[in-house]
């Protein structure tokens, strides 16, 4: 909430300005008479002891070192000036003037431009808010932005800063936190946190966890309350979803699927998940990432990385690749698709009756052509 600028105006002057001022004139009227009775027994003294009668009626002007030799002493602080005698006068202009510094200042300060909220958090505007970024690949797609020069802006469930302990990151100041715990279940919260960041573009990376809520809190109800705030915010959606999603025969399907605890069923949750997406927005982008490998990208960077439609093929992929994929995704012109990521190394088929390629394999020399050579992408 905004304080209007004379409520501004007035606390300044008030809190500050007024005991300054006043301050000023009692430390003033001090110097003044006690420099006067100097005065006047110099004045004194030089009349040979008697009461002088115009020697009081010396002008009282500032009294310099030099002036207080003249009349015989000097100055009892040195050249500091501490105890120089001071015109009423001159105390009024350090009143005022102190005054009315304190009051230019206050308006200078009311007169400075509402900021958003946005602004408020160190976003600025057109950012890409990244949920779940407590995680690795949250926080790869945070870094793979920063490395560029672009904001980001990280929200957890818990309020904590991914960064806290990497504040040395060469990059670091192109990643600001969101101080707020914000949990992807919670649809209230987030449309708090979005109608406040205004954000360009959001990227999901959250999933369920131990702590965080079960496979059909976060994977399924939670996409769909992103979805949802995406739609609000007129914000470009990129969802991390997983390969083999729809292939509840592939091995990968069901070992992932039956995981136990909190996963449980967790395939069948991104998938309707995924579903949410696709019914709610139509500017979006699901990355279907393989197997999610230790260690960073290869040589071959983009090279080696390959995208597919139709959840053929598998394969596995680092997840620094993955947070370069989910980059260029947003950078594309592209809506509405869905896509499988993995290192063409890996490439393997999801399942025995499968051929060993789908024929909407896609490969570029960055991964920004990864979408944008190839021929058009299949929209859902």
């Amino acid at each position: 909430m905004m304080v209007p600028s004379w409520i501004m105006v007035m606390m300044f002057i008030i809190l500050v300005a007024l005991p300054m001022g006043i301050t000023a004139f009692q430390q003033a009227s001090q110097h003044s008479v006690a420099n006067n009775a100097n005065t006047a027994a110099v004045a004194t003294k030089k009349a040979g002891g008697l009461a002088p009668t115009r020697a009081l009626q010396v002008p009282q002007l500032r009294v310099t070192n030099e002036e207080h030799e003249d009349y015989g002493e000097a100055h009892p602080h040195g050249r500091t000036g501490i105890n120089c005698p001071i015109h009423r006068r001159d105390m009024l202009f350090q009143t005022t003037g102190v005054a009315s510094w304190a009051v230019w200042t206050a308006l200078a300060f009311s007169q400075v431009p509402a900021v958003s909220a946005a602004q408020e958090v160190g976003l600025p505007p057109g950012a890409v808010v990244i949920l779940g970024a407590n995680g690795k690949t949250g926080s790869e797609v945070a870094e793979a932005l920063a490395k560029q020069g672009r904001a980001s802006v990280t929200l957890t469930r818990t309020g904590r800063d991914p960064f806290l302990t990497r504040q040395k990151l060469p990059y670091i100041n192109f990643i600001t936190h969101y101080p707020e715990p914000v949990s992807v279940t919670d649809l209230g919260a987030m449309k708090e946190a979005m109608d406040k960041l205004k954000p360009a573009a959001i990227v999901f990376c959250a999933s369920a966890s131990s702590n965080g809520g079960n496979a059909f809190a976060v994977d399924d109800q939670g996409v769909g309350n992103a979805a949802q705030v995406a739609k609000d915010a007129n914000a470009r959606f990129i969802l991390v979803s997983a390969l083999a999603v729809d292939r509840p025969n592939s091995k990968s399907f069901q070992m992932t699927n039956t995981l136990g605890g909190n996963f449980d069923g967790i395939m069948d949750a991104k998938l309707r998940g995924e579903e949410r997406v696709r019914k709610t927005l139509k500017d979006y982008v699901i990355v279907r990432p393989g197997v999610l490998m230790g260690g960073k990208t290869t040589k071959l960077g983009a090279t080696g990385v390959e995208l597919n439609q139709g959840d053929y093929i598998g394969g596995g992929l680092s997840r620094d690749e993955l947070a370069a994929v989910v980059v260029a995704a947003l950078d594309s012109n592209i809506r509405g698709v869905t896509v499988e990521a993995y290192r063409k190394a890996t490439r393997t088929k999801l399942q025995p009756d499968f051929p060993a390629t789908s024929g909407n394999e896609r490969t570029g020399a960055t991964y920004t052509e990864l979408f944008t050579t190839g021929g058009p992408l299949k929209v859902d």
